[in-house]
């Protein structure tokens, strides 16, 4: 069975997301081990930081799947397929969007500290991301598509 026409966008600026962390994050390593952290915060200051970091990645992931799942719900009972297609890419857009913030402030705050927990916290961001990877499957299950919606919503355009 064919992909619907918006997963392989949908695929693309899911990698993409991924790369730009962790070129980020390659960079942000590069330049801390040739010019040491960027600025100067006293240890309470790091701890608080580690703490904020994790604390948003986790509520971000938290926040992100409970808005996704309700919304998903709304779409089930949507009467339009392109409804439901357009809803399900800005849904993930978004579910996206709030994972990587966690992860780029881990980073800014890895370039301030040089602490190498931040880049860990990205890790654990990037992760979350994995289980995200848009699928036709996810589609299927998370809209609730009957076999006929399946084969009309491939016939829209992307």
């Amino acid at each position: 069975m064919n992909a619907y026409p918006f997963l392989r966008q949908l695929r693309l600026l899911f990698a993409a997301l991924v790369v730009s962390q962790l070129v980020l994050a390659g960079a942000s390593a590069f330049l801390v081990m040739q010019q040491g952290p960027l600025g100067v915060i006293s240890h309470e200051s790091e701890k608080i930081m580690l703490v904020a970091s994790a604390g948003a990645l986790a509520f971000f992931v938290f926040l992100s799947n409970a808005m996704y799942d309700r919304k998903t719900a709304l779409l089930r009972q949507s009467a339009s397929l392109q409804e439901k297609s357009s809803g399900i890419r800005s849904l993930l857009i978004l579910k996206w969007a709030l994972r990587e913030a966690a992860s780029l402030a881990s980073i800014v705050f890895f370039l301030l500290t040089a602490k190498p927990l931040f880049l860990a916290v990205t890790g654990v961001s990037l992760l979350s991301f994995s289980v995200t990877f848009p699928t036709h499957a996810l589609f299927v299950r998370d809209l609730g598509l009957s076999p006929e919606e399946e084969d009309e919503i491939q016939k829209l355009p992307s």
